[in-house]
C-alpha cells in the first residue's frame, strides 16, 4: 500500500474517531451530549459491545478493506427495487416501534386529541385541512392535526393510531425518496451502501416513529423538494423546473420554514432562464454571497433588532404571550434564572452542536472531510453543491437563531427540519469525490454510526430506557435553558408503565444534582421540584414532617409558587401546628389558590383549628361575600356570631364542606 494512501486512510480513521468520541462522551456524560446519549441508557454490556464494535469498524479501512465492486452496481439492478424495499421494512419498523410515551415537543399537548375517536366533524376540520393560506404562522399544525382528524373520521380509528401510520407513511416515503436520491447521484458501490444506512438510522428519524407532532410531512416533502431540484440540475428538463413551485406550495403548506426554500427556488429559475456563459460565471459563491446572502443577512438583521426587537427579548412564553413574539433568542440575557441561556451563549452553541448529530453523523463526517481534506478537489461553484450548501447555510443560520421554547433537547424536532437538507448535501459532496481513495471507509464509518445511533429507537420504544432518558433531558434543560425543565424531569420519573421501584430515590438524587445551580428567593423551576418532592412525602409515603421541610425549602425559592403552600398548610395540619397551618393559609389567600373561594374556605377550616375565632369570623365574611348561598359558611358564620358551638364548628365545617 502507497504510503500516500496510508497517510490519508489514517487521517479518515482519525476523523471518524472523533465523530466516535462524541459518542463515547454520551455514554459517560449522558447529560451534557444528550443527541449521542442514547447508548448510556442501554444495559453495560450492550453498551460497551456497541461502543468497542463500532471502533473495530472504524479501524477496518486502515487495513486496505473494501467491498466488493458489484454491490448495488447500476447494471442490473434497478434503483426503484431497492427504494421500495427499504421503504416498506421501514414503514414496518415505524409502526412496530413507536415512542413508548411522547412527551417531546408539543406532543404532550396532544395527549386528549391523541385519546379520541373522531366522531363528529366541524366544517372548519375541512377548510383548514385544503385550506391554499400558506401564510399563516400555524399553517402546518392546523394542517397535519385536521388531516389526522378528517382520517380519523372516515375511519373510526384512534387518532393515536392514526399518527402512527401517518408518520409511518411519510417516514417510508422519506426513505423511498431517498434511497432512489442515492442510487441516480452516487456511483460507488460502498458509498451507496453506506448513504443508505446512514439515511435509515439517522436519528433524526424517531420523527416517523408515532411522534404526535406535525413535522414528518414536512421532512419528507422538504427532501422531494431537493430532490426534484438536483434531478433539474442533473438533467436540465423543464419538467422538473415547473413542479418545483408546487412542491415548494406543499412544504408551505405543512411548515412555514419552507420559505427558507425561495432563494433555492430563484437560483434555478436564473440558471434556466439565463443561460449565457457571462451570467452562469456569475453563478459563485463570491457573487451569490454579495447579492443574495448579503441582502438576507441585512433584512434579517432588521427584523431581529427593529420589528420583533427579540435581541432583548425575555425569553417567557404565558398565557398573555403568543409564540410568535419569542421567535429568536436574545442577543443580551434575561434576568436570573433565564441569563444562562441566549444567542451566543455557550450553552446553546453546545447545544447546537449536539442537535447535527441528530441529524446525520455520517454527513457531518463526509462534509468535514470533503472541506477539509478534499477542498480543492471538489467544484463548489457547481450549481448542484452551491445551491444545496447555500440553503443549509440560510437553514442552520435561521435555526441557530430559533428560540426553542422548551430547550432544544425537547425541541429537537422543530430543528430537525434543516435535517432532510444536510443529509442530502453530506451525499452531494460525496458523489463529487473519486472513490478510489477513500476504499471503504464511508461505508466503514456508517456501519460503525449505525450501531451507535439505532439505540435512540430502542431507547424510545422501552419505557424504562425511555424515562432515564427524559430525566437526563430535563437536567440538561434546567441547567442550561431552564424553562419546562422540570415539568420533563417529573413526567419522566412518573411517567407510566415502568418498572423502576424507587421513584423517590430519583428524585432525591436530581434535587441533590441541580442544588448548586439553584437560585435562592427566585427560582420557580427547582422550587417546583421540591414541591413535588415534598408532595410525594406527605402522601405517597405520608412522612408530613419530611415533607413539610421540602415544603418550606421549595417556597424558600418561589414564594409566589403556590402548590407547595398549600401542601405545606395540609402538612401542618397533620403534624397538629394549627396556627402555623393558618398563617401559611394565609398566604393562599395572597395567592389566590386555587381560587379566591377556596382559599378563604382553607383559611377558615385552619383558623378555626388554631381557635382563632375573631380571624376565622373573617374569613367566613369574605367567603360569603363571594358565595352567598353556602349553608355550611353561614352556619358557622352565625354560631362564630353567637359564639357557640365553637369547638364543634370545625368538626361541622369538616362534615358538610
Amino acid at each position: 500500500m502507497p504510503l500516500s494512501d496510508l497517510s490519508l486512510r489514517f487521517k479518515l480513521f482519525i476523523l471518524a474517531v472523533l465523530c466516535w468520541a462524541v459518542f463515547l462522551l454520551g455514554a459517560v456524560f449522558p447529560d451534557q451530549f444528550w443527541a449521542t446519549h442514547f447508548i448510556a441508557f442501554l444495559p453495560p454490556e450492550l453498551k460497551v459491545m456497541l461502543l468497542v464494535a463500532s471502533f473495530a469498524l472504524l479501524s477496518v479501512p486502515l487495513f486496505g478493506w473494501s467491498l466488493p465492486g458489484k454491490t448495488l452496481e447500476s447494471g442490473g439492478v434497478s434503483r426503484r427495487s431497492p427504494a421500495i424495499v427499504v421503504a416498506v421494512v421501514m414503514f414496518l419498523v415505524f409502526y412496530a416501534f413507536p415512542i413508548q410515551q411522547d412527551i417531546y415537543g408539543d406532543a404532550i399537548y396532544h395527549r386528549d386529541f391523541a385519546g379520541k375517536t373522531i366522531t363528529r366533524l366541524l366544517d372548519k376540520n375541512v377548510s383548514l385541512a385544503v385550506s391554499p393560506d400558506i401564510f399563516h404562522p400555524k399553517t402546518g399544525e392546523r394542517t397535519v392535526l385536521n388531516l389526522v382528524t378528517l382520517i380519523s373520521y372516515f375511519t373510526q380509528v384512534e387518532v393515536r393510531t392514526i399518527f402512527r401510520v401517518f408518520d409511518a407513511f411519510w417516514g417510508a416515503l422519506f426513505l423511498f425518496l431517498w434511497v432512489r436520491f442515492v442510487l441516480r447521484n452516487v456511483e460507488s458501490p460502498a458509498h451507496r451502501l453506506g448513504l443508505i444506512v446512514a439515511g435509515s438510522t439517522a436519528p433524526f428519524l424517531q420523527l416517523f416513529f408515532g411522534h404526535i407532532e406535525v413535522y414528518a410531512p414536512a421532512i419528507a416533502l422538504n427532501l422531494a423538494y431537493w430532490v426534484l431540484l438536483l434531478r433539474y440540475f442533473q438533467t436540465e428538463k423543464t419538467r422538473y423546473l415547473w413542479l418545483l413551485p408546487l412542491m415548494l406550495f406543499l412544504c408551505l403548506k405543512f411548515h412555514p420554514s419552507a420559505f427558507l426554500l425561495v432563494p433555492s427556488l430563484l437560483l434555478v429559475y436564473g440558471w434556466h432562464f439565463l443561460p449565457s456563459r457571462r451570467a452562469r460565471r456569475r453563478f459563485n459563491w463570491r457573487w451569490l454571497s454579495l447579492v443574495l446572502l448579503m441582502p438576507i443577512l441585512l433584512a434579517g438583521a432588521a427584523v431581529y433588532f427593529f420589528v420583533l426587537e427579540d435581541h432583548v427579548d425575555p425569553r417567557t412564553v404565558n398565557f398573555d404571550v403568543e409564540s410568535s413574539e419569542r421567535l429568536f433568542l436574545p442577543l443580551f440575557s434575561p434576568e436570573p434564572p433565564l441569563d444562562r441561556y441566549n444567542l451566543l451563549s455557550l450553552a446553546h452553541s453546545f447545544d447546537y452542536f449536539n442537535l447535527i448529530f441528530l441529524w446525520s453523523p455520517l454527513a457531518l463526517y463526509v462534509l468535514v472531510l470533503c472541506g477539509v481534506l478534499f477542498r480543492k478537489v471538489i467544484d463548489w461553484n457547481a450549481p448542484d453543491v452551491l445551491v444545496p450548501l447555500l440553503s443549509l447555510l440560510l437553514y442552520s443560520g435561521f435555526f441557530f437563531m430559533v428560540n426553542p421554547l422548551i430547550g432544544m433537547p425537547m425541541d429537537w424536532d422543530l430543528f430537525s427540519l434543516s435535517a432532510p437538507l444536510f443529509l442530502l448535501c453530506g451525499a452531494k459532496c460525496l458523489s463529487k469525490l473519486d472513490p478510489k481513495p477513500l476504499g471503504g471507509a464511508v461505508l466503514a464509518t456508517s456501519l460503525a454510526f449505525a450501531l451507535l445511533t439505532t439505540p435512540a429507537f430502542a431507547v424510545n420504544a422501552d419505557v424504562d430506557a425511555l424515562s432515564r432518558r427524559l430525566e437526563s433531558l430535563g437536567i440538561r434543560t434546567y441547567k442550561t435553558y431552564w424553562i419546562r425543565s422540570v415539568e420533563t424531569i417529573n413526567r419522566a420519573i412518573t411517567l407510566e408503565g415502568q418498572t423502576d421501584p424507587e421513584p423517590l430515590l430519583r428524585q432525591l438524587a436530581v434535587v441533590e444534582k441541580l442544588e448548586p445551580f439553584a437560585l435562592p428567593g427566585n427560582d420557580l423551576e427547582y422550587a417546583t421540584l421540591l414541591g413535588e418532592l415534598g408532595r410525594r412525602y406527605l402522601y405517597a409515603e405520608r412522612d408530613p414532617a419530611t415533607a413539610l421541610s421540602y415544603l418550606e425549602e421549595a417556597i424558600g425559592y418561589s414564594a409566589d409558587h403556590a402548590p407547595p403552600v398549600a401542601a405545606g398548610v395540609e402538612a401542618q395540619l397533620l403534624l397538629g401546628n394549627y396556627p402555623e397551618a393558618h398563617d401559611l393559609s394565609l398566604r393562599l389567600i395572597d395567592l389566590a389558590f386555587p381560587d379566591r373561594s377556596n382559599a378563604l374556605k382553607i383559611a377558615l377550616r385552619c383558623a378555626l383549628k388554631a381557635r382563632r375565632y375573631d380571624r376565622a369570623h373573617e374569613h367566613a365574611d369574605a367567603y360569603l361575600k363571594l358565595n352567598p348561598g353556602d349553608r355550611a359558611i353561614l352556619y358557622i358564620r352565625e354560631n362564630l356570631q353567637k359564639g357557640t358551638n365553637l369547638e364543634d364548628l370545625e368538626r361541622v365545617f369538616t362534615q358538610r364542606r
